[in-house]
């Protein structure tokens, strides 16, 4: 009886056992599949946040390369590469603009309200399939994450302020004959010193018996015919006056790096006057009445031999107390005309983008516009002081770093130098600094400064050019006509005042005085600390900040391309 109760109570049990085990094992494979998905859950929620870091890192790589000469194909390239970077497998990637460049997409959303300039804003998607691990066994082999980014270069807003006085036809013996013919003194008929020629050698006509006579069409009028000249630039064909016709390349070369639509640039020339040769336009480089077209029209100017248009003969008979009249290099001008782009109301006006001027002079300044708040102002000829209008061609004291004001009271040294300054402060002084020139309309904007040629440096005396890392050298000057660095020292006072805005620190000059105490006259309570001759010798003709000097006009364009890439490399980094 017990044994049969002890078997039929054993048999009873054993499908229980059985169910446990089943239990157990469902129970591992749900512990399983759980863990599973966690993981992949998991792998799908970090790949996702990466990719969306990493999209975020490549619209501000396609924002980089929002420039001229970069294709589609380049700029969604460099998202690509930023995406792939952060360890993400095989990326979908588009890059999408308001005004599609071919290689990417147009996006209504990025485009301005009507009437409005296009911003540079850039959308990168990118989509990725995360494998999974786990979720495979039920048929799901692959999740799709995706990130998207919206990031905004800066639009450039470029003012080219360039020098069309008639030392921009310096180098006639490079032209062809007969301007570069021998005239019966050795020099070519048309040379500089030939004064009673020169308005002939550039506009045309009937040169004098001094120089052997001839007749030419003019520089400014010859048509080019280098076939070098016309394969590198085809989009100037007239003007062959040098070193002007090299200003051109170089000035077509730096807005050929601005994008059409985007970027902005206005051309400024300045002789006796100022003259707002293009206002500020996107319209670049597609054909009549853009800005490359309007680089094409521009003339090396000289004031006329005679007196038909109301201003004094200069020539050889023009009177020593005259000669004065007759200088052409007149920054100051073309300063004010750089300042007033940035706030004119006749076209649209961009707080938002970066404000960029680039100063190319090639002399002292010595020449100003008159100002009725000064009572030797001339009405035709500007200021002078009296004391150096027996000099000619000059019409500042014989230091470059001296200062003076013509607000509040008028110094009788105030000069074309000064006046320079004045409008340089204007242009490129921060206005929240320095509350006395944000009353006076202080733009901010960053200036870049360029030099050409041995007169910037030496503009009398003997002269060897930088080479090597080594300074120029100019000796045996004549302190009749100043300090012949004149206009390098102007221009490197102008790039340090354009770098940060900041009067009182700068790279090119040296040590400056920031306590007003010192300076009662200064209206704006800070100067350069003066510097000699001598004290600068050491630096003549060499790059500082954003000071550049060329010795002869082939290294304009160089120049102008490397400052490209620096504003370039200042809105994208």
């Amino acid at each position: 009886m017990n044994d049969e109760f002890t078997a039929k109570n054993d048999l009873s049990i054993t499908p229980q056992r059985g169910q446990a085990i089943v239990l157990i094992a469902m129970g591992f494979i749900m512990l399983l599949a759980f863990t599973g998905l966690v993981v992949d859950v998991a792998r799908v929620f970090a790949t996702r946040d990466e990719l969306r870091r990493a999209v975020d890192a490549a619209g501000l790589a396609a924002t980089a390369q929002f420039r001229q000469g970069a294709t589609g194909a380049k700029i969604t390239r460099a998202a690509y590469d930023l995406v792939a970077t952060h360890g993400i497998l095989s990326p979908t990637v588009t890059v999408e603009t308001c005004k599609p460049i071919p290689g990417t997409g147009y996006n209504g959303s990025l485009c301005p309200p009507a009437g409005d300039l296009a911003r540079k804003l850039v959308r990168v998607t990118a989509t990725a399939q995360v494998p999974m691990l786990f979720l495979q066994i039920v048929g799901i082999p692959t999740v799709a994450v995706a990130g998207e980014n919206v990031s905004e270069a800066a639009s450039v807003d470029a003012v080219l302020v360039l020098d069309n006085s008639e030392s921009q036809s310096y180098d006639f013996s490079t032209l062809p004959s007969p301007y570069s013919d021998l005239a019966p003194d050795g020099k070519t008929k048309c040379n500089q010193v030939h004064i009673n020629d020169i308005y002939v050698c550039l506009n045309g006509g009937t040169l004098s018996a001094e120089v052997g006579g001839g007749t030419v069409t003019g520089c400014n009028n010859e048509t080019i015919t280098d076939l070098a000249q016309l394969a590198a630039y085809p989009e100037l064909t007239r003007g062959i006056c040098q070193p002007f016709l090299k200003t051109k390349d170089a000035a077509v070369s730096f807005i050929k790096r601005l994008y059409p639509d985007y970027d902005r640039v206005a051309i400024i020339n300045f002789n006796e006057s100022g003259n707002r040769t293009v206002p500020l336009t996107e319209h670049l480089n597609d054909g009549s009445g853009s800005a490359i077209d309007k680089i094409n029209d521009m003339d090396v100017y000289v004031s006329r031999p005679d007196n038909l248009r109301g201003h004094i003969p200069c020539n050889s008979s023009t009177p020593a107390g005259e000669v004065w009249k007759c200088a052409s290099s007149n920054i100051g001008a073309g300063l004010i005309l750089a300042h007033d782009e940035f706030g004119m109301t006749d076209h649209v006006f961009r707080a938002d983008s970066l404000w960029v001027t680039i100063l190319l002079v090639d002399g002292a300044a010595n020449r100003t516009s008159p100002d009725n708040n000064i009572s030797w102002s001339d009405a035709v000829y500007g200021v002078c002081p009296p004391s150096e209008q027996s000099t000619p061609l000059k019409c500042r004291d014989g230091d470059a770093n001296s200062r003076h004001y013509a607000y509040p009271v008028a110094d009788t040294l105030y000069d074309a130098d000064d006046y320079a300054r004045d409008y340089a402060d204007m242009l490129a002084a921060d206005p929240e600094k320095y509350p006395q020139l944000k009353a006076h309309g202080a733009a901010g904007v960053l200036v870049y400064t360029i030099a050409l040629g041995k007169d910037s440096v030496c503009s009398n005396g003997v002269y060897t050019a930088p080479a090597g890392g080594a300074p120029a050298t100019c000796t045996g000057s004549n302190p009749v006509y100043g300090d012949p660095d004149a206009a390098e020292q102007l221009l490197r006072y102008i790039a340090d005042v354009g770098d940060d805005g900041d009067l009182s620190t700068g790279p090119c000059l040296g040590e400056k005085n920031a306590d007003p105490t010192q300076y009662l006259v200064s209206p704006w309570g800070t100067l350069v600390t003066p510097l000699d001759f001598a004290g600068r010798a050491s630096r003549l003709g060499l790059q500082c900040g954003n000071y550049y000097y060329a010795p002869s006009a082939s290294q304009l364009e160089q120049i102008f391309l490397e400052i490209a890439g620096r504003i370039f490399t200042r809105i994208s980094g």
